[in-house]
């Protein structure tokens, strides 16, 4: 009779080469980006509309309906953020601080990957489904905010 060891869900792979990590670094340095750019803007007094400052269109479901749609705001609350003003940032989108925190860790994860050369291995559905989730609740809020607006 054998006895078959059963491998653990989760485990660390490490001295993996950095030229396997190249998508780890991109991430980081795009958040990065995402702050720097987030920096030099001016939050608009109206808690929207932001975005117009990097030459975007303003929002079509703002223009079209009146009420926002679900990321309306995110990039005021993230200008907000950079410059210090958490309530403001909060009153622009109340999600906002908390993708920009969700985002951040992310970020700080992907540099540690690359930096100390490691890649945790674990099923793909481990993986995905708190994304998932995460991106659902702050879409579901964005929708019922959506359809709450005075």
């Amino acid at each position: 009779m054998t006895t078959r060891i059963k491998p653990p869900l989760v485990w660390i792979e490490r001295n993996v080469p950095r030229s396997d990590l190249w998508p780890e670094a991109i991430l980081f340095l795009f958040w990065v980006g995402v702050m720097v750019v987030a920096s030099f803007l001016t939050p608009s007094p109206a808690g929207h509309g932001t975005h117009m400052q990097l030459g975007l269109p303003p929002c079509g479901v703002f223009a079209t309906t009146g009420r926002p749609c679900p990321t309306c705001g995110m990039t005021t609350s993230f200008a907000h953020i950079m410059h210090g003003n958490l309530a403001d940032a909060f009153a622009a989108h109340p999600m906002g601080p908390i993708v920009f925190l969700y985002l951040g860790l992310g970020a700080v994860y992907f540099f540690t990957k690359y930096l100390f050369r490691y890649r945790p291995v674990m099923p793909r559905p481990l993986l995905l489904w708190p994304n998932v989730a995460f991106v659902a609740t702050v879409m579901g809020y964005g929708y019922y905010r959506f359809f709450t607006w005075p």
